[in-house]
């Protein structure tokens, strides 16, 4: 939880909250990779959240296969409520979930699937990129 902490507290922050068994976040999830490896100045965070260890071993599959060139961070094994909570006090669960920090403060939430064009509007208005 401290890296993750320390990684959005700097700079223009994106965070990106996907499972393996989330229909919507495979689609999802090769587009904003695709988008975020051209756009340098905004810091990827991809955070799954497929709640159990045993399922790290397809997580990784499925980012090789993109490939996904961005550290990830992996849910711990534990109290699901707890962990949701420590993400984002709206989020209610559901996937995808992704969110926009800028120097540690929270700019825009996104509830379900997006796509790229969404957080390229975002990053102008809060990034200024």
């Amino acid at each position: 939880a401290d890296r993750l902490k320390a990684k959005l507290s700097n700079g223009c922050v994106f965070v990106n909250l996907w499972a393996t068994w989330c229909e919507p976040c495979l689609i999802e999830l090769p587009a904003l990779v695709r988008y975020l490896d051209k756009k340098k100045k905004v810091i990827p965070v991809i955070i799954d959240v497929s709640m159990s260890s045993e399922r790290k071993k397809s997580s990784q599959k499925v980012l090789d296969s993109i490939p996904t060139p961005f550290e990830t961070f992996f849910k711990p094994d534990g109290k699901d409520e707890e962990y949701i909570v420590t993400v984002d006090k709206e989020w209610q669960g559901a996937l995808p979930f992704s969110l926009l920090f800028v120097d540690g403060v929270k700019k825009k939430v996104w509830n379900g699937p997006m796509v790229p064009a969404d957080l390229e509007k975002a990053t102008k208005q809060y990034c200024k990129l």
